[in-house]
C-alpha cells in the first residue's frame, strides 16, 4: 500500500508541477514547501478536535489563500522580467514559506492516521517469497 501512496503523491507533485507551470509560465519550487504549510495545517486541525471534513475544507481555503498571496507578492510584481529572475524566485520563497510554517505549527513530529491497515499480511507473505528467491543462490556470493 505504501507504494501505491508514494506513486500517487508524485503524479499529484508531477500534476501540480504541469498545472502551475502551463497556467503562469513560471516553474514553481514552492510547491513542496506549500504543501509542507498545508499538511502542517491540516493535522494541526485534526490534533485540536476539528472534524476530518471540516479541517479538510478549512485547509482547502488556507491553500487557496496562501497561493493568491504567493501569487500576489512575489510573483505577480517578477511579471515581464527576465525568465532566470523568475525560476529563482520560487526557490527563494520555498525556505521561507517553510519557516513560517516552522515558526507558527512548530517543527516536532505529528502523526496523522491514515485510515486503513499499514501492513496486510498478504503483502508481508510475498516479499517473503520474493527474498527467498531473488536472488538466486549462485548469484549470492557477489551481489549480497
Amino acid at each position: 500500500m505504501g507504494g501505491v501512496l508514494s506513486g500517487v503523491m508524485s503524479a499529484l507533485v508531477a500534476i501540480g508541477f504541469v498545472l502551475i507551470c502551463k497556467t503562469s509560465d513560471v516553474l514553481n519550487f514552492a510547491q513542496g514547501a506549500t504543501a509542507l504549510f498545508t499538511a502542517l495545517t491540516f493535522v494541526r486541525l485534526v490534533e485540536h478536535g476539528v472534524p476530518f471534513a471540516v479541517a479538510r475544507m478549512i485547509t482547502l481555503g488556507i491553500m487557496g489563500l496562501l497561493g493568491l498571496v504567493t501569487g500576489c507578492a512575489v510573483l505577480r510584481p517578477l511579471a515581464n522580467r527576465a525568465t532566470m529572475t523568475l525560476f529563482m524566485a520560487t526557490p527563494g520563497l520555498a525556505p521561507m514559506i517553510e519557516g513560517g510554517a516552522q515558526l507558527i505549527r512548530g517543527s516536532q513530529v505529528h502523526a496523522l492516521d491514515p485510515g486503513f491497515p499499514t501492513r496486510s499480511s498478504r503483502s508481508t507473505a510475498f516479499s517473503s517469497r520474493i527474498s527467498t528467491w531473488w536472488p538466486p543462490p549462485r548469484w549470492r556470493w557477489w551481489c549480497c
